[in-house]
Formats: C-alpha cells, sequence, structure tokens
C-alpha cells in the first residue's frame, strides 16, 4: 500500500540530488547533458505544467484502498498531453527487471525514436537508458512517483530541460506492474552563452 507520508516525501531520502553525468544526447549529435535532479513524491508539483496535470491525474486515480492501474488510465482524460504519454510494462526476472516500451507518445519519439513494442533499451543513447531505469528501479521500489529534470545544451547554442515524471500503475498483487511516464522537453532562451 503507498503511504501518504511517502506522498509528501517525508520519509523519503533521496531527493533533489544529482545522480549521474550525462554525456550523450537523446538530441542531435553534439548536445551535451548536465547532471539530473531527482524529485519524489510532493516535490515533483510546481516544476513543469506538464509534469503538474499528470501528477494530479495520477493522483486522482489513488484512493483508499485503491491504487492507479493502467485500466484507470483514459486516453480521453489525457488527450490534450497524450503526445508525452509512455507506458512501459515491467517484465520482472528473478533479481532484475526489464522494461517493455507499450506506449510512445509523438512529442516522446520525437527524441528517443519509436520504440513502442522494444525495451527500451532500443534508444541509442546508453546514458538515457541507465537514467530510465534508475528512475523506473525506484518507483518500482518506492511505489511513488519519481522526477528527473536534465539540462542539456544543443549545437545549435539552444538550451534545452527535459522533465520526465515516471508514475507506478499497479497489479492485482500491489506490486508495479507498469510505469506510466510523463516527458516534455523544453527550450530555454535566453540563457546566457559562456563560450562567447
Amino acid at each position: 500500500m503507498v503511504n501518504r507520508d511517502l506522498l509528501s516525501g517525508r520519509h523519503f531520502k533521496i531527493r533533489k540530488q544529482a545522480l549521474l553525468s550525462l554525456n550523450e544526447s537523446i538530441l542531435p549529435p553534439g548536445t551535451r547533458f548536465g547532471e539530473f535532479n531527482l524529485h519524489a513524491g510532493e516535490e515533483v508539483m510546481g516544476k513543469n505544467p506538464v509534469m503538474d496535470f499528470f501528477y494530479h491525474y495520477w493522483l486522482s486515480k489513488h484512493s483508499e484502498g485503491h491504487l492507479p492501474r493502467r485500466s484507470d488510465i483514459r486516453p480521453s482524460e489525457v488527450a490534450r498531453h497524450l503526445d508525452h504519454v509512455v507506458i512501459m510494462d515491467v517484465v520482472r526476472d528473478s533479481d532484475s527487471f526489464a522494461l517493455k516500451v507499450r506506449l510512445i507518445g509523438t512529442h516522446v519519439a520525437n527524441f528517443y525514436g519509436e520504440i513502442s513494442g522494444q525495451d527500451i533499451k532500443a534508444i541509442q543513447n546508453p546514458n538515457a537508458v541507465n537514467r530510465i531505469y534508475h528512475l523506473s528501479g525506484l518507483v518500482i521500489a518506492h511505489k511513488i512517483p519519481q522526477m528527473s529534470v536534465t539540462p542539456a545544451f544543443a549545437p545549435d547554442r539552444q538550451y534545452l530541460e527535459a522533465y520526465a515524471l515516471y508514475m507506478p500503475l499497479f497489479g492485482d498483487s500491489d506490486d508495479v506492474e507498469k510505469i506510466m511516464v510523463a516527458v516534455d522537453v523544453l527550450s530555454l532562451s535566453r540563457k546566457r552563452d559562456f563560450t562567447a
């Protein structure tokens, strides 16, 4: 069962800390990523309107005695942001898991490629794969939403920020069977160019 204190982040110690340095890009060759920050539970709020929308949506499917399941997710209820959604199956092995992509929205496919029906490892960026597996592992272990915020710098001097909110979807045994991810990649205009 998901503890309400966990959703508030009060009993969750991994918060807003740099985890990985990303050297490769999900964007055009030459894009560099910085370290990403992690936010858990209610700490995901107020950082990005698309993430706020999905966090509230996920919470609306969570009620006493009922954890959000894939069958609770209605495309018509998220239609305005459906292109930002990825749904992955959690395929468990005895001591590990794999992530099979069931659905990938067009906004996300523009950066990662169309990988529906494939393992997330089909992404050509090993650092992105490692980040996705890391966040998914936290979702599986703690059963609460996790969000990464990753800065990026593209060769055309465009500064970018990628938000990804990972939300658990449960099965009958209250184990995480699927993970719904909302992704938003933004261009941050008017950032200072330190190379000039």
